[in-house]
């Protein structure tokens, strides 16, 4: 582990720990009644939010950090599970929230979000849908962009040319192995080139 890793781990850490204090101040200084939110900060409302904002960002490094040691199929794996829970809570959460005790959190979402009616509701959980729909889709698209440099790079070996000297996959560490196989292959090239140089020149 890197030590810039260990620092960022660190950070993530002592902030989530901090957080369990400064949670109930935050959600405190939130309040909903008569169908608007009035927000009364203090203090620890903005040491909590600043402590939120530095958890998220330090998780995100990690998390990052994390998935680009793993193979392809658990990067997607981990990065699509987190999301694929969140959207089955939310289209639940949706499709019950007319039905359920209507105060405090529930009540606040369903009146900022004009949920009054069987139409609305559906229309956010299309939303919901879209949103993650898309989400899947950019996800998929970047796991693949080694496999599209892949492609290039051995149709250019096929035809007996010579791959970009930088040749560079990126992607999960089963791309990185198959990276060094290619700069061998493209030495082994470059080389035979050179012998069928010096053999028409003689």
């Amino acid at each position: 582990m890197r030590k810039s890793t260990k620092i960022w781990l660190i950070i993530m850490i002592v902030s989530n720990i901090a957080m369990l204090y400064f949670y109930q101040p935050l959600i405190a200084s939130f309040t909903y009644f008569g169908g608007a939110v009035e927000i009364v900060p203090t203090w620890e409302t903005y040491v909590g939010l600043t402590l939120f904002l530095v958890a998220i960002v330090s998780g995100f490094v990690i998390f990052a950090r994390f998935i680009k040691t793993q193979s392809l199929s658990k990067q997607i794996f981990f990065s699509t599970i987190i999301p694929t829970i969140t959207f089955v809570f939310l289209m639940f959460f949706f499709f019950n929230i007319t039905t359920m005790e209507q105060v405090g959190v529930v009540a606040a979402i369903r009146d900022g979000l004009a949920i009054n009616t069987a139409t609305a509701r559906y229309a956010w959980m299309a939303a919901v849908s879209g949103v993650y729909a898309i989400y899947l889709l950019i996800t998929y698209f970047f796991f693949t962009i080694p496999i599209r440099k892949l492609e290039k790079a051995l149709e250019i070996i096929r035809y007996g040319g010579e791959p970009k000297k930088s040749l560079n996959l990126g992607g999960s560490k089963e791309f990185r192995s198959i990276e060094n196989d290619l700069r061998q292959i493209n030495q082994e090239i470059k080389a035979n080139n050179k012998r069928k140089v010096i053999v028409e020149e003689n």
